[in-house]
């Protein structure tokens, strides 16, 4: 993602950004670790399955 936000001369606020995994099969999504992903050094904070967020207008949780 950093090297093509790069080539279009975009950036991304690592203080905005989040990762929230999908997955309805709880056992599953408490047994695997989260993606360790990082911008420009910076670690993503990765949401709490119980977070909620907003994207495009729409609100969601981790279990959708």
């Amino acid at each position: 993602m950093q090297e093509v936000t790069t080539c279009c001369g975009m950036e991304i606020n690592v203080n905005k950004t989040f990762v929230l995994l999908f997955d309805k099969d709880r056992k599953r999504r408490e047994s695997i670790p989260a993606p360790d992903l990082r911008i420009n050094g910076k670690h993503l904070k990765t949401l709490d399955i119980n977070d909620v967020c907003r994207y495009l207008g729409y609100w969601g949780t981790g279990e959708w």
